[in-house]
């Protein structure tokens, strides 16, 4: 939301605190050629900390190992560790089409009143 200009990447954490939520999960992504490039910041809600700030990239068409290197990062830097099942429904679960994952991300652009975000170009 803050690349679609709605909000202002310090007033996460106010929104964090409106929705009661303990922890907010920010990031953004850019497709440079072929390589997927996202970068993600866990920031604590009351302290505006940043809790983890994890980064990966890879090919476009790797995007379900970019998808568990951020998981992974992500738990890894909490100290969180998953059984087994917890796993496979994560994995599972993986967006496995960079196609989908465009036009899902437009769509929240587009759903959250801002048009111009949802169609250019990541």
């Amino acid at each position: 939301m803050t690349e679609s200009g709605l909000l202002e990447p310090g007033t996460i954490p106010e929104l964090g605190r409106l929705v009661g939520a303990e922890a907010i999960l920010s990031g953004s992504y850019h497709l440079i050629d072929q390589t997927l490039q996202v970068k993600a910041r866990l920031i604590d809600v009351e302290t505006s900390a940043i809790i983890e700030n994890i980064k990966t990239s890879g090919p476009i068409e790797d995007l379900d190992k970019i998808q568990e290197s951020l998981i992974n990062q992500l738990l890894d830097g909490l100290e969180i560790k998953l059984a087994s099942l917890e796993k496979e429904w994560i994995t599972s679960s993986y967006m496995k089409s960079l196609e989908a994952a465009i036009y899902y991300a437009r769509a929240t652009s587009l759903a959250s009143g801002n048009p111009e975000g949802a169609l250019k170009d990541q």
